[in-house]
């Protein structure tokens, strides 16, 4: 464990906000900090802050008292890879924008039902972690209009909630995670107008959470991240906007995913390879696309309007803090 009370900085989300944006060109410039990851698209490089995300949000009681140290171990191990030693006296910067995915992300129970992360039980044990550790927790989130949050995270994922028939389109989803039905909880209850921060504040002062508007942060192509912290140094780094998904108004072009055999991607490389020798593109006959357009329809704006402001006035209090 630390022999100090080395601060810590720690992007959670939200999904959707420029996160890839942050990790690939934003915070491996800072000098002030030391940035850890993750890393966009470095799958193994990733693993110990995927290992974090599931401590936090899924993880029974147990396996978090038993895996904690083993996962500050594996922060330190990044560190000393990195930068060639642990220096306590510069900050650690982490970004793993999964942390309030999992507010979002289905976990199917099968016939029990569908359930997703609490963020009761993460704000706790990103507060036990602080104490168990050792260390100063300053928790960094990019807020972002609930509807369009909703809307753009669905579209990247509809690979994974395709595979629930119930979900298979934006506007079964939107019914379900409306609807208040006992055995499908869709995290909608995270949307509430600062709840999230709300939580997050019984377990660290205000001052330890620094949220900002994704509007306020990325301003005419540029991303302004001592608006942010003030560890995270005067400066604006020139940007490129990712994942886009963006065709028109309301509708989003969402990766259908990869179901077919290994057989169909075979043939599917041998055409596209002669495709290109040939200037133009070949699709197998009778094949679907591999996207899909999600289309944000007035009626699924109202019904979200109306869950949102019923939501509001019951006491609740989503994406935008307080």
């Amino acid at each position: 464990m630390p022999r100090s009370n080395r601060k810590i900085l720690f992007h959670i989300g939200w999904p959707k906000t420029g996160s890839t944006t942050l990790q690939s060109n934003a915070f491996p410039l800072l000098r002030n900090v030391r940035f850890l990851g993750k890393i966009p698209l470095s799958g193994s490089r990733n693993k110990p802050f995927f290992s974090f995300v599931y401590l936090l949000a899924y993880a029974t009681e147990d396996w978090f008292n038993h895996h904690h140290h083993a996962l500050w171990e594996l922060l330190l191990q990044v560190e000393r890879k990195k930068y060639d030693n642990n220096d306590e006296s510069v900050a650690l910067l982490l970004s793993d924008e999964g942390v309030l995915g999992t507010l979002f992300k289905p976990i199917n129970h099968d016939h029990h039902g569908i359930s997703v992360a609490s963020i009761k039980q993460i704000a706790s044990r990103l507060a036990e972690l602080e104490r168990l550790w050792n260390v100063d927790f300053q928790l960094l989130v990019v807020e972002r209009d609930p509807i369009a949050f909703l809307h753009s995270y669905y579209a990247q994922l509809y690979y994974y909630f395709k595979r629930y028939r119930h979900l298979d389109t934006f506007e079964k989803y939107v019914d379900v995670g409306t609807s208040n039905d006992i055995q499908n909880d869709l995290g909608f209850a995270n949307l509430k107008q600062g709840s999230v921060i709300t939580e997050l504040q019984k377990h660290f002062p205000k001052e330890k959470i620094h949220h900002i508007v994704m509007e306020d942060l990325f301003d005419g192509g540029r991303v302004y991240l001592h608006q942010w912290h003030p560890l995270l140094e005067e400066i604006t780094v020139p940007i490129k906007k990712e994942n886009v998904r963006s065709v028109g108004d309301g509708t989003k072009i969402a990766n259908v995913g990869r179901n077919r055999n290994a057989l169909y991607y075979v043939y599917i490389a041998v055409w596209q390879s002669l495709a290109r020798y040939f200037s133009f593109l070949i699709h197998k006959p009778g094949s679907k696309r591999m996207e899909k357009e999600v289309t944000l329809t007035e009626s699924i704006k109202n019904k979200l309007d109306a869950y949102l402001h019923r939501s509001l006035h019951e006491g609740g209090g989503g994406l935008r803090g307080t």
